[in-house]
């Protein structure tokens, strides 16, 4: 969607979006939705709210002063402001910011039980704890919100609508607050699950179309998500563990010597031959092309 269409569709969004979600132990008031442009002015005074507020730069630059803390906000990045933390706004003329604003509240249902390990509310609350620092979209929150305002134009269908926004929602706070680790047996058993499909990702999908983004993509979860995560559960990033899948795979095909070292670095997925080289030295101490000789000495 162009920026004309995002504003055309603003005021149409918020009618039909605003409203109260009860989803598991939470309760989500949608309070407003829309499209920002400054004009002309300058000077935002310092303020505070009891809602939640994300301000997303589509283009232009926003600065945001929390006391004394000043974060200058360009296009692709975003800024969270959760309640009761004062703050306040200056526009660069120069550089005019326009973007879309959400504010929403998240309240704990009184119908909930209990609270769980998983609670909805716990997720989305989290996100009140969050220090206020610049924000770049790597995990694509803004194609979310664009979905958002492409069903609003699509369907006259609110409950689809609005939950697509919870959707966003939930995606926000699982980049901002990642799981911890052995909450239950049962969130144990599904990060064991996940290791066993990345593993099974590792031996079965070529190396020359795997990257970190598609290994995300095919696990239909958040590239951001997933590094926190391997991180937490093996010690290592999920990078380090690709390049060194690349690596033996190389390894492989060195003791083919019909094939260059060139295309062994392009087979095994690697950007550049360059970049081949030196990861193979730091893992095996010396370079392709001097481990291949050193096969050609062996003794038969």
């Amino acid at each position: 969607m162009t920026l004309d269409e995002l504003k055309k569709e603003a005021g149409n969004l918020q009618g039909k979006l605003c409203h109260t979600i009860a989803v598991d132990d939470a309760i989500v008031e949608i309070i407003e939705i829309g499209f920002e442009d400054t004009g002309s002015r300058v000077f935002c005074p310092a303020h505070s709210h009891t809602w939640f507020e994300l301000n997303y730069v589509i283009s232009g630059e926003l600065i945001t002063y929390f006391g004394e803390k000043k974060i200058t906000f360009g296009s692709g990045t975003y800024l969270l402001v959760p309640p009761g933390v004062e703050h306040s706004h200056r526009y660069n003329n120069r550089m005019p910011h326009e973007g879309i604003f959400i504010r929403w509240q998240v309240k704990k249902s009184d119908c909930s039980l209990q609270s769980s390990p998983e609670s909805m509310y716990k997720s989305l609350y989290a996100l009140r704890a969050l220090e206020p620092e610049c924000h770049r979209d790597d995990s694509h929150l803004f194609e979310l919100l664009i979905q958002v305002f492409e069903e609003s134009i699509r369907t006259n269908n609110n409950i689809n609508l609005r939950l697509l926004f919870l959707r966003f929602l939930c995606s926000l706070s699982e980049i901002h607050n990642p799981v911890e680790l052995a909450n239950s047996h049962q969130d144990q058993s599904g990060y064991n699950a996940l290791i066993k499909k990345i593993n099974l990702m590792f031996n079965d999908v070529n190396p020359e179309n795997m990257t970190a983004k598609s290994i995300a993509a095919q696990l239909h979860i958040s590239y951001g998500h997933l590094a926190r995560t391997y991180k937490k559960l093996t010690g290592d990033t999920l990078i380090k563990k690709l390049n060194s899948v690349k690596l033996e795979k190389a390894l492989e095909l060195l003791k083919n010597f019909n094939i260059s070292i060139n295309e062994i670095s392009e087979i095994s997925g690697f950007s550049s031959q360059y970049y081949f080289s030196r990861l193979f030295k730091e893992k095996y101490g010396v370079s392709p092309g001097i481990y291949r000789k050193m096969i050609l000495k062996r003794p038969e």
